[in-house]
């Protein structure tokens, strides 16, 4: 398996956090914040034919609010139908950020990157 799990200091001020991996179906990149962030944009850079899912864990109880790609590659957090979504998401600390390949023909390279400040 050629998932990436990785944990994120976060640092003032606005920060990138990359990750980038060759991955397949059921494969992931993770990023666990150590500090609280505010998160301000997420671009995934994929293949056309790899679908994927893109969700935070929360630390509390693990829950999970799964964000789509919706309108224009914006990212959505839960349903983002015209535009009625959040363009910026507040994670306290410990909290997660996965990106999951659902499905994929080979193994592509993933990357992942995130726009956060110390929130």
């Amino acid at each position: 398996m050629a998932s990436l799990t990785s944990i994120k200091n976060v640092a003032a001020g606005i920060e990138e956090y990359v990750g980038c991996a060759t991955l397949s179906t059921d494969e992931f990149i993770s990023f666990e914040f150590n500090q609280s962030v505010v998160i301000d944009d997420i671009s995934v850079k994929k293949s056309g034919g790899l679908q994927t899912k893109l969700e935070i864990v929360y630390p509390s109880l693990a829950q999970t609010a799964v964000i789509t790609d919706n309108i224009d590659g914006a990212w959505f957090l839960n349903d983002g139908t015209n535009g009625a979504g959040k363009r910026w998401y507040h994670l306290p600390a410990r909290s997660k950020l996965i990106l999951t390949i659902t499905q994929s023909g080979s193994a592509e390279t993933v990357t992942l990157l995130v726009l956060g400040r110390a929130g």
